[in-house]
């Protein structure tokens, strides 16, 4: 399956590495247990993946791979600890025989396991590698299959995704084939249609997207179209269960098999990688009711962040995350319950103003947008700038009571923008633009109250939204009767010149471009992460 790179770039604006959730429009949701069961078939209840880092010489490592593939690979094959996926291939390019025998079939077993798990699920950024530390877990097939390969896998995307969020980072490998496919079931507006959809799915759900694509309908390969689209998704354009129970109850028995633990607080752990499972913050995923959630297993992630296998050789991981691995072999006592709810898709008002005060809802690149750009154009900010228009006239023709609702309204609109920017004002570039990190090596920053200048705000624009707002002490002192600081005689046609005169009297500050004496090399990154490489 080819990967839209720029989709896969739109969703890791939104993911926050302190929570594992991306944050849209429609409040958090995230990659669990479940859909890496339902759609890929991969096993979650069972021991962690992870033993002892066993480091071997070449020598050793071409004796191991005789033994339990068949062959043993050239010196040219192998780099470091790693073997190059290219000899596996060219095995494969002989057919096995009809005939034969038992440990000729196991060899070619293993040789097809680990390109999967170096050329798919488990792969790292160069592509076609694969680490020879997986050569023992394969040695007994009667057994391998009990590991819980589908927690690794989620595991390492998290971790793929945490570190895709730092602006030093230009490309992001792992399961990225899961997060599509995560991403067209839940988002109907970005998924392709499919030319002859199956009628019945030979396997795991996600093999329903293995049919020929229609991709006339749906934008591809643009991040702008993508940011754009989730920054207006609303509530009925996102589907919170894709999974019904009919669907459930038609998949293969292995696609189900890990249910008891799909909403386990837990950790996912593979190998030196470990990472907090958090069900609790996605609720409504499951059909339940979704409340402010806490910190549960969120205190340490930049601890946990900073390890890795790197001159670790013959490190015996099942001591080192002692802890971890015992929170997740008693997994089962710490699965999240809650209340069901009527409608998924419309969370309470509680969750609500609480979500809206510690999220970003408008992403965009300030730092690398022209002054004044051709092509696609976002309207991610339009609505406010109508609810704010559209307040502001209205306020005219009511009586008190309802002007002071319009004129709250009106504040709402105007602090939206103040706060997050957008829209057009985010086409005037800043002489000096400024991130704001939003993580701040703190796994507390979402939890608190987001402003102008809060935790996670973005870079300002030269253009103030005071300037968009009319004087509302133009009359005061005048003896007229006022409504919400507004003339209320005055017309709408003569508000709409004072406001586009307003408008046109704004001064574009274009900056001076100097010029260049040496080329500077700047991280590449998406421009709403801190340069510290936080969120």
């Amino acid at each position: 399956m080819m990967i839209d790179h720029a989709l896969i770039t739109s969703l890791v604006e939104r993911w926050r590495p302190e929570t594992h959730t991306f944050h849209l429009p429609v409040g958090e949701t995230t990659i669990t247990l479940q859909d890496i069961e339902v759609l890929r078939g991969l096993p979650t209840d069972g021991p962690p993946v992870t033993g002892i880092d066993t480091s071997h010489t070449i020598e050793e490592w071409k004796n191991l791979c005789e033994e339990l593939l068949g062959f043993p690979p050239m010196m040219s094959d192998f780099d470091g600890q790693r073997l190059k996926l290219g000899c596996l291939s060219r095995v494969l390019d002989v057919e096995l025989p009809s005939d034969a025998p038992d440990v000729q079939c196991r060899q070619r077993a293993r040789i097809y396991l680990l390109l999967l798990l170096g050329g798919h699920l488990l792969s790292d950024k160069s592509g076609n590698k694969v680490p020879l530390l997986y050569m023992p877990l394969l040695r007994d097939l009667e057994t391998v299959g009990q590991y819980s390969w589908g927690s690794a896998v989620l595991a390492t995307l998290y971790r793929s995704l945490c570190a895709a969020t730092s602006p030093l980072r230009s490309s992001i490998a792992g399961p990225l084939v899961l997060l599509q496919l995560w991403a067209w079931e839940r988002i109907p507006t970005m998924r392709p249609d499919r030319v002859q959809p199956l009628e019945h799915y030979p396997g795991p759900y996600g093999a329903r997207w293995n049919v020929q694509l229609d991709l006339h309908r749906v934008a591809r390969h643009v991040v702008s179209i993508f940011r754009d689209q989730l920054t207006g998704l609303r509530d009925l354009q996102f589907i919170w269960q894709p999974y019904s129970e009919d669907v459930l109850a038609s998949l293969p028995a292995y696609c189900t098999a890990g249910r008891a633990i799909w909403r386990s607080v837990t950790y996912l752990i593979c190998w030196g990688v470990v990472e907090p499972h958090l069900p609790y913050r996605v609720m409504r995923q499951f059909g339940y009711h979704q409340s402010v959630p806490d910190m549960r297993l969120t205190k340490n992630q930049a601890a946990l962040h900073s390890l890795d296998r790197r001159g670790k050789g013959n490190q015996n991981w099942i001591t080192t995350h002692g802890a971890y691995i015992d929170v997740w072999t008693d997994r089962h006592s710490h699965v999240e319950d809650g209340v069901v709810a009527e409608d998924p898709r419309y969370p309470s008002d509680e969750y609500r103003q609480w979500y809206r005060e510690r999220t970003v809802l408008y992403v965009s690149n300030p730092t690398r947008q022209l002054a004044f750009p051709e092509g696609f154009q976002g309207d991610s900010a339009r609505a406010q700038y109508l609810v704010y228009y559209m307040a502001e006239t209205s306020v005219i023709q009511s009586d008190e009571q309802h002007a002071n609702y319009f004129n709250a309204m009106k504040d709402f609109a105007s602090m939206t923008l103040e706060t997050h920017g957008g829209g057009r004002r985010r086409r005037f570039r800043s002489p000096e633009p400024t991130v704001q990190t939003g993580f701040a090596t703190s796994s507390q920053a979402t939890e608190h109250p987001c402003t102008s200048t809060g935790p996670i705000a973005h870079s300002r624009s030269p253009v103030s939204m005071a300037e968009f707002t009319t004087n509302t002490d133009l009359h005061h002192g005048s003896g007229e009767q006022h409504v919400g600081g507004i003339d209320a005689g005055q017309g709408t046609q003569a508000l709409d010149a004072r406001l586009e005169s307003q408008i046109t009297q704004v001064d574009i500050v274009m900056p001076a471009q100097p010029r260049r004496t040496q080329r500077v090399h700047k991280p590449r990154g998406c421009g709403t992460h801190g340069k510290l490489g936080h969120h």
